[in-house]
């Protein structure tokens, strides 16, 4: 158990190669964020207004589903009927 409690506090050093491995795949995963947000975007843009508020209002966070659906007069439940 001492070692364990030792071996916690010490220092982790790693190897130049994986540090810029890590920092390498930091700068590229806003990127990869950016990429997808312009596709959801995209896709958002096609919906019919009614559609593109609620799929707006539900990403935002700002309301919850049973909020959105009481808004507009459906039930929580209605995302899955056509």
């Amino acid at each position: 158990m001492r070692y364990r409690r030792v071996k916690a506090r010490d220092r982790v050093v790693l190897e130049e190669d994986v540090e810029q491995l890590i920092s390498d795949e930091g700068l590229e995963e806003p990127a990869a964020q950016q990429d997808q947000l312009r596709a959801f975007e995209g896709c958002v843009e096609k919906l019919p207004d009614q559609r593109r508020r609620l799929v707006l209002n539900a990403c935002s966070g700002e309301q919850s589903m049973k909020a959105i659906a009481s808004d507009t007069g459906k039930s929580p439940e209605a995302s899955t009927e056509r």
